[in-house]
This record gives structure tokens, C-alpha cells and sequence, in this order.
């Protein structure tokens, strides 16, 4: 589970590797994990 964040979100990136991360970044410096994703888990969905 995800904590509570104080700030206003001032920018977001993802990093696409062996799985998928969406990042929050705050304007106090803080950056949150919002979304963790494996392609292997994806692709098996799609492929049933």
C-alpha cells in the first residue's frame, strides 16, 4: 500500500526495463512508486 504524499505532484516518469515503474515526483522531493508492472505478467494476460 501507498502511503499519503504532502506536496503538489510537479512532474511523473515511468522507467521501462525488465518491468514497468510509475513514478510520482513531489514539490517537497519526495517520489512515490504508484504503479510496478512485469511485461512477462502482462503479456501472458493478453495472451489467454
Amino acid at each position: 500500500m501507498v502511503g499519503r504524499t504532502e506536496g503538489t505532484i510537479t512532474s511523473w516518469y515511468a522507467i521501462i526495463d525488465e518491468g514497468a515503474e510509475l513514478w510520482e515526483v513531489y514539490s517537497n522531493g519526495h517520489e512515490v512508486l504508484r504503479e510496478l508492472c512485469l511485461k512477462t505478467i502482462n503479456y501472458r494476460q493478453l495472451n489467454r
